[in-house]
């Protein structure tokens, strides 16, 4: 059976911004205003990381996924927080059950946590390979770190290597803390909408925020159909 989430967000586009030069744990930190009421930010330049998104709508701020390490979602928080100029945060929603979106959900945990219900399985299954984890994590990092002693300062890798090390290092500090991974608080089997209106002081709406996922024989896809924003995301 195919199941599925839906969350709809009407929202308005003014113009798109970018913020950067400050820093979190020692990765670029990046924040873009996509218009009234919606931003993304992420860490790094190089290393691939979780984007997270948040609305802010008249039932409070809506966060979508987590960066996957409990400290640094809470600085996060506080940046879409300042971004934004509010901090009513109500309600965080996880894609999947994957470590790097779920991770940090406690920093959310005054919140409504919004997933599929096979999520809170997922996650046990996550916790169970946390002894294989701290056994690996050690030898991958200091392989990392060997490989960015052998390179000149000048080498394009560095600069990449460098911020992934830097997310492995964080990531395996999150696993030797053994911090619960919280599951979802409001659950669906099969469809759930959330009809959030995005506060924004102009009068134009532009479109439809629609995300839509579901799980298959064990995969999880995904689908966004993001007529609210501009064509390059």
């Amino acid at each position: 059976m195919r199941t599925k989430i839906l969350m709809a967000v009407v929202a308005t586009l003014l113009a798109v911004s970018w913020t950067g030069a400050e820093e979190i744990a020692g990765l670029p930190l990046h924040s873009e205003i996509l218009g009234d009421g919606a931003i993304r930010v992420w860490l790094g330049d190089h290393a691939s990381t979780t984007t997270v998104m948040a609305f802010a709508t008249e039932k409070g701020i809506v966060v979508v996924d987590t960066f996957g390490v409990p400290e640094i979602d809470a600085q996060l928080r506080e940046v879409i927080a300042r971004e934004l100029g509010r901090s009513d945060f109500a309600f965080l929603i996880n894609t999947h059950e994957h470590r790097d979106h779920t991770g940090g959900n406690s920093a959310y945990d005054d919140c409504t946590i919004v997933g599929h219900e096979l999520i809170a399985g997922g996650l046990v299954k996550t916790a169970g390979l946390r002894d294989f984890q701290l056994q690996w994590y050690p030898g991958h990092i200091a392989e990392m770190e060997e490989e960015l002693q052998g390179l000149e300062p000048g080498d394009p890798k560095v600069a990449a290597l460098r911020e992934n090390l830097i997310y492995n290092r964080l990531f395996f500090k999150a696993l030797k803390e053994n911090q619960d991974l919280l599951p979802p608080t409001l659950t669906f089997s099969d469809r759930m909408t959330l009809d959030l209106v995005v506060v924004t002081t102009a009068d134009n709406f532009l479109g439809e925020f629609s995300y839509t996922s579901w799980y298959t024989e064990g995969a999880i896809f995904r689908m966004i159909a993001r007529d609210l924003l501009p064509a390059e995301y």
